[in-house]
């Protein structure tokens, strides 16, 4: 990510644990921050080493990395959103 001149935002750590953690960020990014987010489509176990990509797509470019349909149209800064996303 490119840095820019001016105040850092930092994350304020409020819970501690892996799906709370992202949660409290994505909430921080879309509430105090107004940026709207998105739901990403994430990965699954993989049938081999690797993991999958959570996409129909079975020869993805880009595993993981990229947001879940309908895409950028669904982004929001909606707090309420983003929770029910992220169940």
């Amino acid at each position: 990510m490119r840095d820019f001149l001016g105040r850092r935002r930092k994350l304020s750590p409020r819970r501690r644990g892996g799906r709370s953690t992202l949660l409290a960020a994505a909430l921080t990014c879309a509430t105090e921050w107004k940026w709207p987010v998105l739901p990403g489509v994430g990965l699954r176990p993989g049938h081999g080493r690797d993991p999958e990509c959570g996409c129909p797509h079975p020869d993805c470019v880009v595993p993981g990395a990229h947001p879940f349909d309908p895409g950028l149209l669904a982004a929001t800064t909606d707090a309420r959103m983003i929770r029910w996303w992220w169940t």
